[in-house]
């Protein structure tokens, strides 16, 4: 029985990261395809017509992790921090040590966030609600720690790498994932 890995095109510039992240990938069953620049990897596209998965972080971006980052055998936070793109923000999670939780390169460090982004009340915390604030008026809840394994409510979602096909996910992404699950339940 042969299975079908699902491609992924990897884009980054720096080596030594777009390496690390490669074994990971593979590690985890994708196919992956490397770039370390928008030529390249407009000339894998073009030449690949199978890639299913591709992201990137640019460096305007906010990006949100929430919880369990780096335990402290992981290494030198900020030195990871600083091989990232974009503006990054941590969730507190049970599993993140003061050398993850103190790392200078984070642009803001909290257990809980609110934030409205393109007319949407979000609801960030490492762990799942069961009630959040704002709930009846349609908020959405993100959080990690459950590895997946949990039955979301309507306007939850795990976005847990691990929960997410090892990779980030964009609010752009997570909105179209609801509005599929909605129309695909019966009512």
């Amino acid at each position: 029985m042969t299975s079908t890995r699902i491609a992924v095109l990897l884009v980054e510039d720096e080596a030594l990261v777009r390496m690390a992240i490669v074994d990971e990938l593979e590690d985890a069953g994708f196919k992956v395809f490397e770039a370390g620049d928008a030529d390249k990897a407009i000339d894998i596209l073009t030449a690949t017509p199978r890639i299913q998965l591709m992201f990137d972080v640019v460096g305007d971006d906010d990006v949100w992790h929430l919880g369990d980052f780096m335990s402290a055998p992981g290494g030198d936070c900020d030195e990871l921090l600083g091989r990232l793109h974009g503006r990054k923000h941590l969730i507190i999670g049970n599993n993140d040590p003061e050398t993850t939780t103190s790392a200078n390169r984070w642009t803001s460090v909290q257990h809980y966030r609110e934030l409205a982004v393109d007319g949407l009340h979000l609801i960030l915390c490492h762990y799942a609600f069961r009630t959040w604030n704002e709930m009846g008026k349609k908020s959405i809840n993100l959080h990690g720690h459950s590895h997946g394994k949990l039955k979301p409510f309507p306007r939850q979602f795990d976005v847990g790498v691990d929960a997410q096909g090892l990779r980030p996910v964009t609010l752009a992404h997570i909105i179209s994932t609801q509005v599929r699950a909605q129309t695909s339940v019966p009512h």
